[in-house]
């Protein structure tokens, strides 16, 4: 999570936006809001609600639903990348460094 966070503050400025979903149960919802704010975690956060396979199968219809997992979509909302198991920072960064790359220009 320290890392999403930290990909968070990178990338911000160029339009990176990071939405945070929890699949703990509404149980432990409480525990899952204190584990945030010890992060510092500071915009909107969302839980799963509803039917898992229902969630799994719009993130992502190969992801087997196991935790922590991270899915990076485009600017149009197109899945771009599927990380299953925790990631560090060194690999978000790759992605996102891809991902936000200006489209190279035209020669004339």
């Amino acid at each position: 999570m320290p890392d999403l966070l930290r990909l968070r503050r990178t990338y911000a400025d160029r339009g990176m936006r990071l939405i945070l979903v929890s699949g703990d149960f509404a149980s432990d919802a409480d525990q899952a809001a204190a584990f945030l704010r010890e992060l510092g975690v500071d915009f909107p956060t969302y839980r799963k609600q509803g039917d898992d396979m229902e969630f799994i199968n719009a993130l992502d219809p190969k992801w087997s639903g196991a935790l922590p997992a991270s899915f990076i979509y485009d600017a149009h909302g197109q899945l771009q990348k599927s990380i299953y198991g925790k990631a560090p920072y060194d690999q978000l960064n790759e992605q996102m460094t891809a991902l936000l790359e200006p489209a190279a220009t035209p020669r004339r």
